[in-house]
């Protein structure tokens, strides 16, 4: 009986499918069988099927009408004879060590699942410099409420499985799109053991015309069951108090990312139609209404002002004033709490007198801004050991304090900080920036903690500095928020007076969303952060300072490209 089984259901995939193929033929683990199943193609790709069955004794080839690629998965599970499953997308690749790794960690820990890292690649099958989240967490409790709020990325294939985890729990794929986000938090539920290798083995093909670049009736329904399937499930086993935070939080955050996925993947003749979809959609639904709402601005703001914002944008499809349609759709929140009032109220603040302190501390000295793409990855750091360094988000997960230890941390995301403020307050930097709203959460007397004022007026739909870039020079009275929390760390900088920035790891170069932070870099959002660079250089070039590219790769092309040297 062969170890692991692996599933791989085929539609259309004609151009695609071969390197899939080669690449599970390849797997330096050959205990396996391969089931493929064509689920009703009508291009060539049941001959390449045909041709690779008189290869390979391993392939087993199963044949249906389309069905749906959840209905796929499910009959090749109900094949398999392997302790262990894989699920593998016909349009996908994976790296040669990828099963005998996961096997071994498997094996090794008695783990229901192990999951590894991935990449993103174009269609033509160039690399990107996009990459999953580093894990640094241990399984429990508190992983699986990251997968239910969609921290991490929900998708099967990432991953191999015990097989009794799925018959002992009865568990089947939804017939349905997006079927990964319906079902992986069951896997998630039931396991009790899991295990991460932060090695990258997947390769995920991003495809014009797949179901994650398209949008239609079906999917926007399929979206909405989503919701019932996950809150009747959680209701089915008593624990739907236990994890409403994280439950409302996915349906406010899937369905900010389905309004950006209409606008940019609709045409403008459709665009209407579908935004008038949704509103009817949303107005119906029990998890989105009045209290639900209060309920996301008080744990997920992020989130809450997005959604304010994209209500406003469907409606205004409708050709009513957005004055009007804002007092409709928020749902009777008392008239007060328009969004630029709660915006107002947030920026009513007093100058921090320890921030005055660091005013050009810095002056005429050199930083370096750190990302997470390539040219950091590439990049020697044992060079940055006696350099200032700022860094945001999840950074601090990838940095071997062997290294060097990061100058500077700063985050206004609510959402991330809310999850990882523990993680945050045991960071090994001399200064850490915060919003002023978790003053009260810091309870350490620590000289390191420093907090500001946000101003969101660049999110405010009713403001005239919506999308709007603005550059603080003086973050002691307030920091502006806008596309990315790269625009934080450019005014930091200025603020401490730091004559020469080299941006390392700001690369930029992928065209969809960026897997480490959860913001919009689609094309659009891309050029909404490229706004937010055009405007710091104007501000340091205006008092002769420099910010110079250490990615020769970056889409930043504003900037000069210097390689580094000490």
């Amino acid at each position: 009986m062969p170890k692991i089984s692996v599933i791989v259901p085929v539609y259309n995939v004609e151009n695609y499918l071969k390197e899939c193929i080669d690449s599970i033929i390849a797997q330096s683990f050959k205990d396996i069988e391969i089931i493929l199943i064509n689920d009703g193609s009508t291009d060539n790709s049941f001959n390449i099927l045909k041709e690779y069955e008189k290869k390979d004794s391993r392939i087993i080839i199963i044949n249906q009408d389309n069905k749906g690629q959840g209905a796929a998965r499910n009959i090749g599970i109900d094949y398999s004879t392997s302790k262990y499953l894989s699920f593998i997308d016909s349009d996908d690749f994976i790296e040669d060590t990828m099963l005998e790794e996961l096997y071994s960690i498997a094996e090794k820990n008695n783990s229901d699942i192990v999951k590894c890292r991935y990449k993103r690649i174009k269609e033509d099958g160039t690399q990107t410099s996009q990459y999953s989240k580093i894990i640094t967490s241990t399984f429990d409790t508190t992983y699986f409420k990251s997968i239910l709020s969609l921290k991490y990325t929900s998708v099967v294939w990432d991953s191999i499985y015990k097989k009794e985890l799925f018959s002992k729990n009865n568990l089947k794929f939804h017939d349905m799109y997006y079927e990964d986000i319906a079902f992986i938090f069951k896997l998630y539920f039931f396991a009790e053991s899991v295990t991460f290798s932060n090695n990258v083995l997947y390769n995920w093909r991003i495809r014009e015309g797949s179901i994650t670049r398209s949008i239609d009736n079906k999917q926007i329904d399929d979206i909405f069951s989503i919701f019932d399937i996950t809150f009747d499930f959680l209701n089915e086993y008593n624990c739907y108090k236990q994890y409403k935070k994280e439950f409302i939080i996915r349906c406010f955050k899937r369905i900010n990312l389905l309004v950006k996925r209409t606008k940019e993947f609709s045409n403008k003749s459709s665009l209407p139609k579908y935004y008038k979809y949704i509103h009817n959609k949303i107005k119906t639904s029990p998890y989105l209404q009045k209290e639900n709402l209060e309920f996301i601005k008080n744990n997920d703001l992020t989130s809450y002002l997005k959604y304010l914002e994209n209500i406003s944008i469907i409606n205004s499809y409708q050709k009513q004033s957005p004055s009007k349609l804002y007092k409709k759709d928020i749902l009777g929140i008392k008239q007060n709490l328009l969004i630029d009032t709660l915006l107002k109220d947030k920026l009513k603040d007093t100058v921090i007198k320890r921030n005055i302190e660091l005013k050009d501390r810095f002056k005429d000295k050199t930083c370096f801004i750190l990302g997470q793409g390539s040219s950091f990855h590439e990049f020697d750091k044992s060079l940055l050991k006696d350099q200032f360094t700022i860094i945001f988000g999840n950074h601090f997960e990838s940095i071997n304090s062997n290294d060097f230890e990061p100058t500077f941390f700063i985050e206004s995301d609510k959402l991330f900080l809310n999850e990882n403020i523990s993680t945050i307050k045991n960071i090994h930097t001399k200064y850490l920036f915060l919003p002023k709203s978790y003053k009260k959460r810091i309870k350490e007397k620590n000289s390191s903690y420093y907090f500001y004022s946000e101003d969101f007026t660049y999110f405010n739909y009713f403001d005239k500095n919506y999308r709007k870039t603005k550059f603080s020079k003086d973050i002691s009275k307030k920091l502006y928020i806008s596309s990315s929390t790269l625009h934080l760390c450019l005014q930091l900088a200025y603020y401490l007076g730091f004559r020469k920035i080299y941006l390392l790891g700001i690369d930029l170069n992928y065209a969809s969303e960026n897997l480490t932070i959860d913001r919009d870099t689609t094309k659009y959002g891309l050029n909404l952060i490229v706004k937010d660079f055009k405007k710091a250089k104007k501000v340091f070039e205006k008092d002769k300072r420099e910010i110079i590219n250490l990615s020769k790769n970056s889409i930043l092309k504003m900037f000069k490209y210097e390689k580094f040297s000490t």
